[in-house]
This record gives C-alpha cells, sequence and structure tokens, in this order.
C-alpha cells in the first residue's frame, strides 16, 4: 500500500485547499515534512487517520468529544462552517494480482446544528457506491484499526508503551489482529453461542405430546372404519340373502306363467292387431282376385291359342292384299317383256312361274277368321306377362297364411295363460321381496358411504400422522445432530484453543526475538539486555540482563523507553509483514543525540517502504537530516502565514542557514 495523495481542505490549520504529493521514490522511502510546533504535524497526522477511519479514528485533538463535535471543530476557524471542511486520500493498493488506486473523499460542513458529513470513495477513477457505502467495513481489509497504532503514531507519546501493562496491551492487540488470532477469539465466541442454540433447539416436548394425541385419534378413527366394514359386510349378506330369495319367488313366479300372465294385456292388443291385418289383407286379396287379371290364369291356353288364331288371320289378311297388287305387277313384268322382244318360251316359263306364286299366296289368304280383332289385341297376354301375375298372386297368398299363422298363435297363447287368481299369492311374495332388496340395497349404499368417509378421514389422519412423524424425526435428526455437533464444536473450540496457544507460543518468541532485535539497533546499548520475553498468558513484556535478572520498564530512562516503545512498534510490524505505510510525528522526541543518530542511520530507512515523518527543527536537524538525505524522496516545509491565517505546505526543508540568523 502506498499513499500518492493528500488533500486537507479548511482542516485545522490548513485553511483552504492543499494537495500533497506523498509518493517516495525508489529506494528512497522517506517523505519528510519539517515543521516548527504548532504548525500543523500533529492535524497533518490526525487528518490522515480521519479520513480513513471517520468516527472510529483515534485522533489526538477528539479527546471524549463527540464525532460530530469534533467534525464541527477540525472546520477551519477563518471560514464560515457552512463552507465546510474536507480531506481526501488517494492510494494504491494490490489486490488480487494487480494495483488499484483507492480515492477516499471525506467533507463535511456545519450549516446546521447537525453536521453533515459525506463519504466517497472512487476506485481507479470510477465512484464505487458499495465502496462508499461500507467504507467502514473495507477498510479493515486495506489498514486494520486495530493496528493503526503501530503504523500512525506519535514518538514522543509512544513512551508510555514500554510500561509493562501498556506493552502488553499493544502487544496483545498487535499479535491477535496480525496472526488472525482475533478471528480464533471471535471464532471460539461464535461456538459458544451456537452451542447455546443448539441446546435451545432440543427442547421439544410438545411435538412428542402432539404426536400421541394424534395417534390415539387416529385409533379411534380406524376403530370406527373397522365397525363399518363390519356392518357393511354383514348388510351386504343380507341383501344377498334377500337377492336369493327373491330369485327363487321370480323363477317359481315364472314357471307359473306369471311373466306370461303379465304380458296378457299385450297379447290381446297384439292378436287384435293380427286380426285387422288378416282382415284387411283378406278383403285386398278378394278384390284382386275378382278384379285383375288373376282370373285369366285359369284360361291361359285359351289365351295362348287365341293369340296364335289371331296371328294366323293377321297374315291371311296381308297375303290377300299381296295377291292383289302382285297381279298387276306381273301384268306389267310380262308387257315389258313383250315390248322388249324377250323371246315367248321366257314369257311363257315366268308367267307360268308367276301364276304359281300368286296360286299359293291366294291360298294362304283363303284361312278361315273368326275373331276378327286387331294384330295387337292381344299383345299384352305374354307368357312373361302370366308368369309376373302367378308370381305376385303367390306372394298374396304367402302373406295371407302368415297372417293366419300369427292370428292362431296369439290365440293359443291367450288361451294358455294361468289364471290370475292362481298366481297373485306368487306375486305379492315377489314384490315383497323386491321391496326388502331394495332397502337392503339402500342401507349398504349408505354404510358404503359411511364407510368410504372413514377410509378418506383414516387416510387423512395418517398423512398427517406421518408428516408429523417425519417432523419429530428432523427434530430428532437435529437433536442427534446438535449432540454430533456440540461434541464437535467442543472439539473445535479445544483445536482452536491449541491452535492459539501454539500460535502464540512460537509467535510470542519470534516476536520477542524482532522487538530484541529492533531495539539492539536503535540503541547505544545493544547489549543493555541479554533476552526479552512476552508472556503468551498476559503478554506482559520481560527485560532480561546478561545476568537473568529481569528489569523493570520503570527503572528506563525516558529515551530507553521510547527506543523500546518503538522497538516494540517496529518488531510488530515487522512481524506483522504487511507492507503499510508508517506515519511518525516527532519521530526523536526526547532521545539524546546518539540515539537520534541510531534511529537516523537504522530505523527510518527501514521502517517501511514508505516513512512518513513529521519532524521538528530540533529533531531531525542540519546534520540528521545530511545523514537521512539518501532516504528521502520528498520534502516538505509547513509554515504558518499570519497573513492566510493558515499552514502552508512548501516544497522543501529547513533552511539551517537562515535558522542560524
Amino acid at each position: 500500500m502506498l499513499f500518492k495523495e493528500f488533500v486537507l481542505h479548511n482542516f485545522g490549520i490548513y485553511k483552504g485547499r492543499h494537495e500533497v504529493d506523498l509518493m517516495p521514490g525508489q529506494g528512497r522511502p522517506i517523505v519528510l515534512f519539517g515543521a516548527l510546533n504548532g504548525s500543523g504535524k500533529t492535524t497533518f497526522l490526525d487528518g490522515l487517520q480521519l479520513v480513513l477511519y471517520g468516527k472510529h479514528a483515534r485522533c489526538t485533538a477528539r479527546g471524549n468529544m463527540a464525532y460530530p463535535d469534533f467534525l464541527r471543530s477540525c472546520i477551519n476557524r477563518y471560514v464560515s462552517p457552512h463552507e465546510g471542511a474536507g480531506l481526501e486520500l488517494e492510494f494504491q493498493h494490490h489486490r488480487e494480482g494487480k494495483w488499484q488506486t483507492i480515492r477516499v473523499k471525506r467533507s463535511w460542513n456545519g450549516r446546521t446544528e447537525n453536521v453533515r458529513e459525506k463519504l466517497e470513495v472512487i476506485r481507479d477513477g470510477v465512484l464505487d457506491a458499495m465502496l462508499s457505502e461500507r467504507w467502514s467495513e473495507f477498510v479493515e481489509d486495506f489498514i486494520p484499526s486495530q493496528i493503526s497504532e503501530l503504523f500512525f503514531f506519535d514518538g514522543e507519546k509512544i513512551e508510555a508503551l514500554a510500561d509493562e501493562q501498556s506493552a502488553a496491551a499493544i502487544i496483545r492487540t498487535g499479535i491477535q489482529a496480525l496472526l488472525g488470532l482475533d478471528v480464533v477469539e471471535r471464532l471460539i465466541a461464535d461456538i459458544k453461542v451456537l452451542e447455546r442454540r443448539r441446546r435451545v433447539d432440543q427442547l421439544h416436548p410438545e411435538a412428542q405430546a402432539l404426536i400421541k394425541a394424534n395417534q390415539q385419534a387416529l385409533e379411534l378413527l380406524r376403530d370406527k372404519m373397522a365397525e363399518l366394514e363390519a356392518q357393511l359386510k354383514q348388510q351386504k349378506t343380507v341383501t344377498e340373502a334377500i337377492a336369493g330369495e327373491l330369485k327363487v319367488s321370480e323363477e317359481s313366479y315364472r314357471q307359473q306363467g306369471g311373466a306370461l300372465a303379465e304380458q296378457a294385456a299385450v297379447f290381446k292388443a297384439q292378436l287384435e292387431l293380427a286380426r285387422e291385418q288378416k282382415e284387411a289383407h283378406d278383403k285386398h286379396l278378394r278384390d284382386k282376385i275378382a278384379g285383375g287379371q288373376a282370373p285369366l290364369l285359369l284360361v291361359q291356353n285359351l289365351m295362348r291359342t287365341a293369340r296364335t288364331q289371331l296371328s294366323i288371320e293377321s297374315n291371311a289378311h296381308v297375303a290377300a292384299a299381296i295377291v292383289q297388287e302382285m297381279s298387276a305387277r306381273d301384268a306389267d313384268v310380262l308387257g315389258w317383256l313383250t315390248q322388249n322382244d324377250v323371246s315367248a318360251a321366257t314369257r311363257d316359263a315366268l308367267a307360268a312361274q308367276l301364276a304359281r306364286d300368286r296360286e299359293q299366296r291366294a291360298a294362304a289368304a283363303q284361312m278361315p277368321a273368326y275373331l276378327h280383332l286387331r294384330p295387337e289385341a292381344l299383345a299384352m297376354y305374354t307368357e312373361e306377362h302370366f308368369t309376373a301375375l302367378h308370381a305376385d298372386l303367390g306372394e298374396e297368398l304367402v302373406r295371407e297364411q302368415q297372417l293366419a299363422e300369427r292370428v292362431n298363435d296369439l290365440d293359443r297363447t291367450l288361451a294358455a295363460m294361468p289364471n290370475p287368481e292362481t298366481l297373485a299369492p306368487l306375486r305379492e311374495r315377489v314384490v315383497k321381496q323386491e321391496q326388502l332388496l331394495q332397502q337392503a340395497l339402500g342401507a349398504a349404499d349408505l354404510l358404503q358411504q359411511q364407510h368410504d368417509d372413514a377410509v378418506k378421514t383414516v387416510a387423512q389422519a395418517e398423512r398427517e400422522l406421518q408428516n408429523r412423524m417425519l417432523e419429530l424425526a428432523d427434530q430428532d435428526l437435529k437433536h442427534k445432530t446438535n449432540e454430533r455437533v456440540q461434541r464437535h464444536l467442543g472439539q473445535v473450540e479445544k483445536t482452536l484453543r491449541s491452535y492459539r496457544e501454539a500460535v502464540l507460543q512460537r509467535n510470542v518468541k519470534r516476536l520477542s526475538g524482532l522487538i530484541l532485535e529492533s531495539f539492539q539497533s536503535i540503541t547505544r546499548k545493544p547489549k543493555m539486555f541479554e533476552r526479552i520475553e512476552i508472556s503468551p498468558v498476559d503478554f506482559r513484556l520481560a527485560l532480561f540482563d546478561h545476568a537473568g535478572h529481569q528489569i523493570p520498564s520503570h527503572q528506563l530512562s525516558a529515551g530507553e523507553r521510547q527506543l523500546l516503545a518503538v522497538s516494540i512498534l517496529w518488531g510488530l510490524s515487522r512481524a506483522s509483514g504487511r507492507s503499510l505505510p508508517a506515519i511518525i510525528d516527532t519521530p526523536l522526541g526526547r532521545l539524546d543525540g546518539q540515539h537520534r543518530q541510531k534511529l537516523v542511520k537504522n530505523y527510518f530507512p527501514k521502517a517501511s517502504h514508505q516513512v512518513i515523518l513529521l519532524s521538528t527543527d530540533q529533531e531531525i536537524d542540519e546534520e540528521l537530516h545530511a545523514k537521512l538525505e539518501r532516504s528521502i524522496s520528498q520534502e516538505y516545509v509547513i509554515e504558518y502565514s499570519e497573513e492566510q491565517q493558515s499552514s502552508q505546505i512548501w516544497p522543501g526543508y529547513f533552511s539551517f542557514a537562515e535558522a542560524l540568523l
């Protein structure tokens, strides 16, 4: 992580807008600020913390002030509260394999009684709404607030950290945050909460009582269903018995002609209809025989002879006419032969032949005639006509025969009908048994409906019981799971505690070595302590000389306690492995010259990859500045201007020549 730019606007002693480039150069990690007392060094440090942590910032000037009051107090006193104040910090952060540029802008004004604060977070030049809204959570990913003291500190005030109790507190915080043991502590606390919840989940006696009640209700329903089933079975038996008796009675009644007797009216009606049909057909047949051509069938041969005679008479009439015409024609032919010089012999022979022909025809014309009818008078009385007439009359006679048989059958059926008085007792018994059967069937249907309803009710109750049983099984499973989880939770808690103890044992030893190494590199008495021990229980720091005697921290000088405090913070910072900037206000404080030389040489260039020092001219003076110069990438001087009513930040550092004057 690298701070790139810091902007102060009407913040504290800084009136107007002040932009400061904080980027270090390659191999030159230090950004040096020089300022006299009261020029705004501490305000600068407070501003850096405030823009990052807001109301959780550990600002020196806040004290016990409420956050809104503190913000109002931070507005430059020479500007209107309505104008407000603001801070902006832009930094680079390496995340998931690439660098991101984050710019945090925090502003507020005092226009009303309630100070309104606005926070915007811009990621890679784009406003990130989610990051802006939840910055207080995300800032912990960049610089956890718990360990901010390790990287933002006032060198003059950290002497108190050398006190056993204070050192234990910062070491505890540092170790837990840096090593992730705070997460382990939260896990252990969460396990306790989970155990309590699991115990509550085990308590379900009401569910068991409800299952028992449902089982009892289901048994009652099953008893009712069984009772209905038995009643239905019995009713079906009764019904079947009645149906059997009815069948016997109906058979007896049928055998006695009961069924036939019940159709007597029908048979009578059918007989009446058959008689009417036969009578109508008889009349039709008589009319057809008497008024039609049927009688000609009796003289069919005579009609055949008459038709032959009529043909002969017709032929004779035609022959007579032809002979008459032929005589004239033969005379014309013979005359034409004479005129054409045909021989007499030929003409005689032809005349003889023609005469014989006329004689033959004249003989045919001499047949006697006595019918004297037209040739077509008997044309319709052909053989086919008489065949069709004979067939039609045959069908009529068959129909007549059928109607007669139908009438005779119905007469015999009615004659065979039993006496109704004989059948009456049998009929009454059948009717009574039919009524009993209907009643039995009705009762069986009612029982069947009741039984079906009972089956549905039992099925519904069984499903509900099954569901509740499943719920209970789930609860039982949950109970067993709870027990198993609780056992495992206990094991997890034990494992976590063992893990924490193992991590503590290993890291407090490592941290002790880093603190001792840091202290020996910045003190002029590197053999002052032979070893430093940190209790993994209460994190108290114990200092031992080479004789093995423990040295209480209060026996150290103020400068030595400040060096020890710096060593503690440096050791924790090195142990964290985090690449975070170090911002140190009043870095040399009460240290003597030799210790200052040590810090300038061994600490500041190595404290971090970016070290922001806020020094007075009495701390990093000309000599130390010269020694530190090769590690400085940028330097600024902060000066208060009465004319501007504000501190100004200029490039450069103190001009020691002018100071001497």
